[in-house]
């Protein structure tokens, strides 16, 4: 039995970057509280597709409230970019091309001047259409959109090679002829070792690293999202975490994962698991059968696209296997799963498998914000332990 306790607690989820819905929404919950705040959870997804990550991370830093993560697949990422890790490095950049990130990564000093120039020269004739970028705010060091499309490109191919030896097999398209590609013009691969990167791309992405290692800026961020973060946290008989949890085993499997990336975070070990918890089947983090980003650039059968979540979300609306989840972690009938991870949709309930989850992911990325309709949203507990999710 979880002890509750009397204290004043706000619960958000996926800020992706977007700082000033971030901003309001606590600013909304501390209201409703009084500004008497003793707990803040944030479950998952600070980082990408909102251009400051990093201002959302300064201002819990100086939080005066107790701060407790439950990290995120996006979080993960960062993770292992921050040490060193290629694949991460390589999709972080990625991601953050495509939403337009480019002064998130001036301001943690990424040089991406090697990239940019190799990425003009080998798609100089290519307008690389299929990689124009979601311009949703400007920068303040604005990048031409054409050059970035390229840069996108180009990162993305070095991405699929860099995930040779790290995904499964059936996981590895580039260069297979399965399906017919809508984009050819691959300068920098070679058909009869697709996956090799050429002498340049393999000098730019070891500059990268270098450059994501010694960054000052993203470690004291990552540093404090690892040091105040868990993979699930238990707190006043509510089970939080992003995602998913295992069907079986879950509190084993949770701690020795947890255990796991902070021994590797701890000891500075650029480890492809934390590429591997970003979108391989089984993720607690993920919580999807296969993440088809090379299909959706390359592949015009959109059959091909569709990422069917895993067994935990086909069971987890059954409030019985929610009570099995709960009670793995000895957290009585009258608790409560809570997590984020996939945006609640216009005219869906927040509350779900009969009382049993409730999911407070809002959407605050501007991506989502046609889906559901909201910027956002945000829960506040009272020390009477009422619970009230606000808009």
């Amino acid at each position: 039995m979880i002890k509750k306790i009397n204290q004043n607690s706000i619960f958000i989820s996926d800020p992706h970057g977007e700082h000033e819905e971030f901003f309001r929404l606590m600013k909304l919950a501390k209201d409703k509280l009084q500004n008497k705040v003793d707990n803040i959870f944030v479950l998952g997804d600070i980082y990408d597709r909102g251009p400051q990550p990093d201002v959302i991370m300064d201002y819990l830093i100086n939080e005066e409230s107790n701060v407790f993560f439950t990290w995120g697949n996006h979080d993960i990422l960062w993770m292992g970019a921050a040490l060193g890790c290629l694949p991460s490095i390589a999709c972080t950049l990625r991601i953050a091309f495509a939403y337009n990130n480019f002064d998130l990564l001036h301001y943690y000093k990424i040089n991406l001047e090697p990239l940019k120039k190799m990425a003009v020269k080998i798609y100089d004739d290519d307008s690389c259409e299929r990689f124009c970028i979601k311009v949703f705010e400007e920068n303040i060091n604005p990048m031409d959109k054409i050059i970035a499309a390229k840069m996108h490109k180009a990162i993305s191919i070095i991405q699929f090679k860099l995930e040779y030896g790290v995904l499964p097999e059936d996981r590895l398209l580039l260069g297979k002829n399965i399906y017919p590609l809508r984009d050819n013009n691959f300068p920098s691969v070679d058909k009869n070792n697709p996956f090799e990167l050429t002498e340049e791309e393999s000098k730019i992405i070891s500059g990268l690293s270098q450059d994501f290692k010694n960054s000052a800026y993203l470690k004291k961020h990552i540093d404090f999202l690892v040091e105040k973060g868990s993979v699930y946290k238990v707190y006043n008989n509510k089970l939080m975490f992003h995602a998913c949890a295992p069907i079986y085993n879950a509190k084993k499997i949770m701690q020795d994962l947890d255990d796991k990336i902070k021994n590797l975070y701890k000891n500075k070990i650029a480890s492809h698991l934390f590429y591997q918890l970003w979108c391989m089947k089984d993720s607690v983090f993920f919580g999807k059968e296969k993440m088809t980003t090379f299909e959706r650039f390359f592949i015009d059968d959109k059959t091909t696209h569709k990422e069917p979540l895993d067994e935990y979300f086909k069971r987890i609306d059954d409030a019985e296997f929610a009570k099995e989840i709960l009670k793995e972690f000895g957290i009585s009938e009258d608790g409560v799963i809570i997590n984020g991870h996939i945006p609640v949709k216009k005219g869906e309930s927040t509350t779900r498998s009969e009382g049993k989850r409730i999911v407070i992911d809002g959407g605050m990325a501007k991506s989502y914000q046609s889906v559901t309709g909201i910027k956002g949203m945000v829960m506040v507990e009272d020390n009477d332990v009422k619970c009230k999710i606000l808009r």
